[in-house]
């Protein structure tokens, strides 16, 4: 450890240690089974998760084993800040307790929330004797602790206005969670300081609006519920959605097809979030887009316009509260050999996204500037993004070459939001022991080449006569097209591979249509309502997630589909 922060501080970075206590303490628990809140014995655990043993704050070897945790951590890191976690604590253990139920009548705590309070209130007299700072997640927050800690936010822009606004200093790790694969403008659009709406909920009489309810099932826990209501005024269409739990937001990029099909944009905590939806009368159905990934999605018309939370926006002068980010790396879908790959070239958008002004947001700006970061990371700096997919493809080929997998997989994305981590779950392999050695795995968080598809697409609707643009869409799309025969050999030589032979069959499909969705909007041609129709289904059951990975290429061409006006 003494190294890493040697080799650390030679390049001007600071290393923060994190211990996390009381909760998250499955380690602990095997090793010091006396300081648990439910007697032992423990076994190490491999499975990831919210887990039970939690450390008892009524016992006084609690606190000698902590200080010297602390006093070793010292030693070592001399950073001022040291990490306590303080998240997601299981309270079960101390609920069942009778002595420690006991001593939170005794001390006056009302409930656990308090009593992790009281544990914080003696961690920190600790800290300070050895001149250290208290940093933790959104759970130490509580009025009884010093202004002097500093919490950061994985719960969002919402806990982080409140406790700024209670002068307690804050960081922002929400939006910037790189184990989840996201779009790098998702990122870059990520707000630090809380927005306000700016009137968008305001609604005169002038305006028509409608509000509906919705529910989107989740591959684990609970569903994800709110409602939205759009208003059409002088303007156009504005509007605004209510997760469950949140605070009110403005959504983005209201497009009506027709009276009945909609979609529209907002940036949530589980990535962008793109509601695609048909109303029937007084019912809706659909799907939330998360990322790349599809949640199905239900709901019904209200009757009025629901109330909402605002958002927390802290003043001018407690705005100076809020430090910053950081951007977050957790292991669960993350290996060694593929390390890079997670990280490199997201991180640099976070980075500018944290240093930068507010205003600065352009995000096709960014991704130019971006694809020469990624290069000049690679051959200058010796980051290894790009190596570790091709050590990954080499071994996925199994001693053949890697060429037609590298041309798969511009047409593919690993799920995006925590899909992977949940169908992990569901398959009882969220787990240490998960090899992590899919396709998948080797992927970056979004295609390069999608995203050129993305642009070549809309300036060819734009402009029918785009030459350039519908030469490059032909190329890739026959290029996909030569490439089956080859990629299709590599998934029956090689066992990791098998599960994507359906994915490679249906891009061979895709790459067909693309040609003739190309054809048809260069020469502004029309499918009638049948034709539409099918080929809509055929891009919704390629839509799928499979093995993980998402055919991302799917989006482009729903676009040129929708340039065919139907007839």
């Amino acid at each position: 450890m003494k190294e890493v922060v040697r080799y650390a501080a030679e390049r001007g970075i600071r290393v923060v240690p994190e211990i996390d206590m009381p909760g998250h303490a499955s380690a602990i628990a095997v090793a010091y089974p006396e300081l648990m809140s439910a007697p032992g014995p423990y076994e190490m655990e491999r499975h990831w998760g919210v887990l039970k043993p939690v450390l008892d704050p009524t016992k006084e070897a609690t606190y000698a084993f902590a200080e010297a945790m602390i006093g070793e951590l010292a030693a070592i890191f001399p950073d001022p800040y040291l990490h306590i976690g303080g998240d997601e604590v299981d309270d079960s253990q101390w609920q069942a307790n009778p002595a420690i139920q006991k001593f939170m009548r005794q001390k006056g705590l009302a409930d656990s929330h308090a009593l992790q309070a009281y544990f914080n209130r003696k961690l920190e007299t600790i800290l300070e004797k050895y001149h250290r700072q208290m940093v933790g997640w959104d759970e130490i927050y509580h009025p009884d602790l010093p202004k002097s800690i500093l919490i950061q936010s994985w719960q969002g822009q919402d806990a982080l206005g409140e406790v700024t606004k209670q002068g307690y200093r804050g960081i922002l790790s929400t939006g910037f969670y790189l184990d989840q694969p996201q779009y790098t403008a998702y990122h870059y659009r990520n707000e630090i300081v809380p927005q306000g709406l700016n009137g968008v909920d305001t609604i005169s009489d002038n305006d028509s609006a409608q509000s509906w309810s919705f529910t989107m099932p989740r591959l684990k826990g609970s569903a994800v519920e709110g409602t939205f209501t759009l208003v059409k005024g002088e303007g156009g269409w504005r509007g605004f959605i209510d997760f469950t739990g949140k605070s009110r937001r403005a959504v983005q990029d209201i497009e009506w097809s027709g009276d009945d099909r909609l979609t529209f944009r907002v940036d949530t905590w589980m990535g962008e979030t793109r509601p695609v939806l048909s109303v029937n009368d007084d019912k809706l159905s659909g799907y939330f887009l998360l990322g790349n990934a599809r949640y199905p999605v239900s709901g019904q018309r209200l009757e009025a316009v629901p109330q909402g939370t605002p958002p927390v926006v802290p003043g001018a002068d407690q705005q100076k509260n809020l430090l910053g980010g950081e951007a977050a790396l957790w292991a669960e879908n993350v290996a060694a050999p593929v390390l890079d790959i997670k990280l490199w070239p997201r991180a640099f958008a976070v980075a500018e996204r944290l240093w930068s002004a507010q205003d600065v947001n352009d995000s096709d700006n960014m991704y130019q500037r971006l694809q020469a970061m990624d290069s000049w990371s690679t051959v200058s700096v010796g980051l290894q993004q790009h190596t570790q997919q091709l050590v990954q493809f080499t071994r996925l080929a199994n001693g053949s070459s890697t060429l037609p997998l590298q041309i798969l997989a511009q047409a593919l994305e690993p799920a995006h939001y925590y899909t992977r981590q949940h169908l992990k779950f569901q398959a009882n392999h969220y787990d240490l022991f998960e090899p992590l050695n899919r396709l998948a795995d080797a992927l970056p968080a979004e295609s390069a080449t999608v995203r050129s598809l993305d642009r070549w697409a809309e300036r060819l609707i734009s402009d029918a006569e785009d030459n350039e643009s519908a030469d490059a869409l032909r190329h890739i799309f026959s290029r996909w097209q030569n490439n089956t025969a080859d990629v299709q050999a590599l998934t029956e030589n090689s066992y990791q591979l098998a599960a994507i032979g359906p994915v490679v069959q249906q891009v061979d499909k895709l790459a067909t249509l693309g040609l003739r969705l190309t054809d048809l909007v260069a020469r502004q041609g029309t499918l009638d309502d049948k034709e539409y129709a099918s080929v809509q289904a055929q891009l919704d059951e390629a839509a799928k997630t499979q093995d993980e990975l998402v055919i991302a290429a799917v989006y482009p061409l729903e676009k040129l589909l929708r340039a065919t006006k139907v007839e």
